[in-house]
Formats: structure tokens, C-alpha cells, sequence
């Protein structure tokens, strides 16, 4: 529209000018014909770089508009991404600790018989969908990105290498699990039949087979590390969001608490400084990171304390540099203990903690 209006107003302008001409020359007044010729191609640049600049604000406003509703896309899709991250931390963790029960040998023949699931625990997996379609789109069109959007990327970046990290550990599990298919099909004449007999055999093989344990441990070490990766895809995803949405001015950087809880996180459980402290028996064997945040604009030191070992110190960067730190070591048996010359507070892991240092 504004193209349009500015060609009219171009060729209005020469039509005029056109007219004074053909006036001054019929009059023959070549002097005042030459400074309207002058004044004539002086309004005409004048007209072109107007339509010129027109255009430009055009494009930029089509440029910006097309960012914010990709940007809108974006967000959907990392909804979507947390929600099934949340999905494949709780089918990872509660598969880990029957996994981890076998490994330890105290799953019985009558327990075998009675949870079926025992004996298919290596035999499949979760398949785990990221949408990352429009995730692929905004790398590719970083040089045209609005100038408040360019801090986005190194976040968008991070979280699609982390999300590539997972798919390579995804295809490794599968091609265990298709392993195992074929071990047991090629072995085992009780395998995919559901008669009282064939389960009975299935059943002692699995309590007394010592190459099954070996078959346990290396899938289990395989969907661990899986896990981990699952976890820290929906942590990437959780910190961009979260900038996005300051960006974008859908949430103060004062309610990054209450945006984090809404998507399952926790608060992780705080701790006196004088309080005695009771260690607990890791809850997972999955390398679940935790996700600690920094909103203060200098950088925090946390002090990790592990029963029977020396502790180590961790530099959190300030929210101004815009990272995450999600801490793969750190599990319930753990302790972090904020505060630079002295305990200010401590800090208990849990499953989908979260630390917000204010």
C-alpha cells in the first residue's frame, strides 16, 4: 500500500513539472526552464529515496511481524518439547529402578511371574518426538533476526546440539534393543510365546543366566545416559522459553520461579546452615542435572558437599550472560551450600529441582 501511494505521488509530481516545462519553453524563458529542470531532478531523487525508505519500513515491518509469529511457533513447540521431556524423565526413571533391581539380583521367580514387565524390561525403549522444524528455520534466518532476538541464539544453538547428543544416544539404545530381539529370537525357542511353560523357562533363564545380568548392565548403561540426555534437552528448552518470554515481555524476571513450577519443576529443599546434615541414598542412578539459575548480575559460588568426599566449588554465571548450568554429578545425596565467605543457605537436590539464586 505504502509503495503504491508513493509511485502516485512520483508520477503526480512529474506530470506537474512536465507542464511548468513545456510552459517555459513555449514562452522561451530557457533560464527559469533550466532551475525548474534542476529543481525537477532535485524532487525527483528526493521522490525515489522516499519510496526507497517507504519500501524499506515496509519490508522491516514485514520482517518483524514474520519473526513474532515464528517466534510464536517456537514457543508452542517448546512447550510441546518440555511436556514430553517430563513424559521420558519419569518412563526413564521408574525404568531405571527396576533395572537397577535386577542388576542388584533381588527380583524373585515369583516376581518375574507376576509383573510381566520384568521380563521385557530390555526388549524396548520410549520413542522420544522433539518438534525442532521451526527451531531449524530460525538458525536459518539468523541474519535477518530483530536486534532484540540476537541474544536468542547461542541458547537456540545449545539446545539443538543437545537435542542431536540425544538422538545419538536414542539410536544406540535402539540398536541395542534390536540386538537383544534378535539375540533371543535366534536363541531361545521360548521367546514372543505366552504358554505357562515358555514363561516358566523365561522366568529361570532370567534368574540364573549370569550373561543376562551382563545384557541388563549394558542396556541399562545405555538408557542412563539416554536419561540424562533427556533431561537436559528439557532443561536447554525450559532456559530458552524462559528468555524468550522475558523478551518478549510475557514474564518479569521476578516470576521465573512460578514459570518454572508450572512446567513440573521443584524448588530444591533448603537446608539451615546450622542444621546437622542427614544423607540420604541416591533416589535415581540416571545423572538427572538440576537446573540452577542465577538472577543476580554477579556471578555465585556453590560449594557441593558429598558424604565421605572433599568438597568441590562451582561458578554460577549472573542471568546478564544468560547460561544455564545443569549439574549432571549432583543427585539427592548431595549438598549445595550457597554463599561466598560463609553459609549463607543449603540446598537438597530432588527429581526436577530447580535452584533460583536471587
Amino acid at each position: 500500500m505504502n509503495n503504491i501511494w508513493a509511485n502516485k505521488t512520483l508520477k503526480t509530481m512529474l506530470k506537474f513539472f512536465r507542464h511548468i516545462r513545456q510552459n517555459l519553453l513555449f514562452k522561451g524563458n530557457l533560464r527559469k526552464y533550466l532551475v525548474y529542470a534542476v529543481g525537477e531532478v532535485f524532487l525527483v531523487m528526493i521522490g525515489i529515496l522516499l519510496a526507497l525508505q517507504i519500501n524499506n519500513w515496509n519490508d522491516a515491518r514485514k520482517n518483524r511481524q514474520s519473526f513474532e509469529l515464528l517466534f510464536d511457533n517456537i514457543e508452542a513447540d517448546l512447550i510441546s518439547n518440555i511436556e514430553e521431556s517430563n513424559i521420558g524423565i519419569n518412563f526413564y526413571t521408574e525404568k531405571d529402578s527396576l533395572l537397577q533391581l535386577v542388576l542388584n539380583e533381588k527380583v524373585t521367580e515369583e516376581m518375574y511371574e507376576r509383573i510381566p514387565v520384568f521380563r521385557n524390561l530390555i526388549l524396548n525403549g520410549w520413542n522420544y518426538d522433539l518438534l525442532m522444524d521451526n527451531i531449524q528455520i530460525l538458525i536459518e534466518r539468523e541474519e535477518q533476526a530483530p536486534a532484540k532476538y540476537k541474544e536468542v541464539f547461542p541458547l537456540v544453538k545449545s539446545y539443538k546440539n543437545w537435542v542431536a547428543n540425544h538422538q545419538r544416544n536414542e539410536a544406540a539404545v535402539i540398536d541395542n534393543v534390536d540386538d537383544n530381539h534378535i539375540y533371543f529370537s535366534e536363541n531361545f525357542h521360548w521367546f514372543l510365546r505366552n504358554d505357562s511353560l515358555s514363561i516358566q523357562q523365561s522366568i529361570q533363564y532370567f534368574t540364573i543366566d549370569s550373561l543376562y545380568w551382563n545384557r541388563v548392565g549394558r542396556y541399562a548403561g545405555l538408557q542412563r545416559r539416554l536419561g540424562s540426555r533427556v533431561n537436559r534437552c528439557r532443561n536447554e528448552a525450559l532456559v530458552l522459553l524462559a528468555k524468550i518470554h522475558l523478551i518478549r515481555n510475557k514474564i518479569p524476571l521476578a516470576k521465573l520461579s512460578s514459570f518454572f513450577q508450572q512446567f513440573g519443576l521443584v524448588p530444591l529443599e533448603q537446608l539451615d546452615c546450622e542444621e546437622a546434615i542427614a544423607w540420604r541414598e541416591s533416589f535415581s542412578y540416571l545423572k538427572l542435572g538440576y537446573f540452577i539459575f542465577n538472577s543476580t548480575q554477579s556471578p555465585v559460588q556453590l560449594i557441593v558437599h558429598e558424604e565421605n568426599k572433599a568438597p568441590k566449588s562451582i561458578t554460577i554465571p549472573p542471568y546478564v550472560n544468560w547460561q544455564i548450568r545443569s549439574l549432571h554429578e549432583i543427585n539427592s545425596n548431595h549438598i549445595l551450600e550457597l554463599g561466598t565467605q560463609e553459609c549463607e543457605m543449603q540446598y537438597r537436590p530432588a527429581k526436577n529441582g530447580f535452584l533460583l539464586i536471587k
